[in-house]
C-alpha cells in the first residue's frame, strides 16, 4: 500500500457528515445570527467533507432549516421536490422534525468552524433518513416532467390537489410512481383522446409489514375511487381525459430497479414543461 493511500485513510476522519447540524459555536464563527427555531444543515457529500485540502474542496454546502412541531406526511420521504420534513432523533430518542427548503441553500468556506468544531450532538439521522435526504437533494435535478395535457387534466376535479391531501398525514406510502401512456410523452389536444395511467404506491414495510400492507392497499383503493369519480363516465361506460388502468401498493422491499426505470415519480408538486397555471383546460365534450 502506498504512503499516499495510507495518508488518505488517516485524513478521512472528519466528524462532519451529510445531514449534520451546525452547533451554536460553528454558527457564531460563521458570523451568522439565526432566528429562533432555525438550524443549518450540511448537505455536502461525505467524501467532499472528508477531503482535507481546502484547495480541492474550499467550501461546504449548507441549507437553512426550520424546526417544526410535527411532520407533514406530504412533505416526508421526499414526496415534494421543494420542501422536505426530515426526522432527526435527539439523544433521548425523541423525534425532531426539520423543514428544509430547496431554495434556502448557501455556500460557506471551510474555515475554523469546520475544522475546530463538532456537529451538534442533539441531532442524529438514521441511515434510512440519510437516504431520504440524499434522494431529496438529487430530485431537484432528476425529477420527471409530465406532458402539459396530462398535468392540465390532473386539475379536473382538483385530482392532483386531492391526491396531495390524501398523503398529507400518511406515514406509510413513501413514494408515488406513475406510468403515463407507457412512458411515451404524449400531448393530447383532442378531449376525446385519453391518457392511460398506471400507479404504483411504494410503502414502508416497517415493524408490522402486514398492517402497513393493509393500510397501503386501502390508500390504493381510495386513489382508484378518486380517479373513477373524476374521470369515469358511468352512464356512457368509458373513461374521459385520463384512464386509470391500475393502482397497486408494493412494499419498498419489492420495488426493483427495473420497475422504477419504467415509471416516473409523482412528487405531488408535479411538473409539466411550462407553468401549469397558464394551461388551457380541455373542453368537456365527450
Amino acid at each position: 500500500m502506498s504512503v499516499e493511500v495510507q495518508k488518505a485513510r488517516v485524513d478521512r476522519s472528519s466528524p462532519w457528515r451529510q445531514g449534520s447540524v451546525l452547533g451554536p459555536n460553528s454558527v457564531a464563527l460563521l458570523g451568522l445570527e439565526l432566528s429562533p427555531g432555525a438550524v443549518l444543515v450540511v448537505i455536502s457529500h461525505d467524501c467532499d467533507l472528508a477531503e482535507q485540502s481546502t484547495a480541492r474542496e474550499p467550501n461546504v454546502e449548507l441549507i437553512l432549516g426550520e424546526l417544526k412541531p410535527s411532520a407533514n406526511g406530504s412533505l416526508k420521504f421526499g414526496k415534494s421536490p421543494r420542501t422536505l420534513h426530515l426526522s432527526y432523533q435527539n439523544p433521548e430518542g425523541m423525534e425532531i422534525v426539520v423543514e428544509l427548503s430547496a431554495t434556502k441553500k448557501r455556500i460557506e468556506e471551510r474555515t475554523a468552524w469546520f475544522f475546530e468544531h463538532q456537529p451538534d450532538a442533539n441531532y442524529w439521522l438514521t441511515p434510512q433518513n440519510i437516504g431520504v435526504l440524499r434522494s431529496w437533494l438529487s430530485t431537484r435535478y432528476e425529477r420527471a416532467a409530465f406532458s402539459n395535457s396530462f398535468v392540465t387534466r390532473m386539475s379536473i376535479g382538483k385530482t392532483a390537489e386531492a391526491l396531495a391531501n390524501k398523503f398529507k398525514n400518511d406515514d406509510c406510502v413513501s413514494q408515488i410512481y406513475f406510468n403515463v401512456d407507457k412512458g411515451q410523452e404524449k400531448e393530447l389536444d383532442d378531449a376525446e383522446q385519453t391518457h392511460t395511467l398506471e400507479i404504483v404506491l411504494a410503502y414502508l414495510p416497517g415493524s408490522d409489514p402486514e398492517q402497513n400492507e393493509y393500510k397501503a392497499e386501502k390508500v390504493a383503493e381510495e386513489v382508484e375511487e378518486l380517479f373513477t369519480k373524476n374521470f369515469f363516465d358511468a352512464q356512457q361506460g368509458f373513461w374521459k381525459f385520463i384512464r386509470l388502468k391500475s393502482c397497486m401498493a408494493i412494499s419498498e422491499d419489492d420495488v426493483t430497479i427495473s420497475l422504477t426505470r419504467k415509471l416516473s415519480e409523482w412528487r405531488l408538486e408535479y411538473l409539466s414543461h411550462r407553468n401549469p397555471e397558464i394551461h388551457v383546460m380541455p373542453s368537456n365534450r365527450c
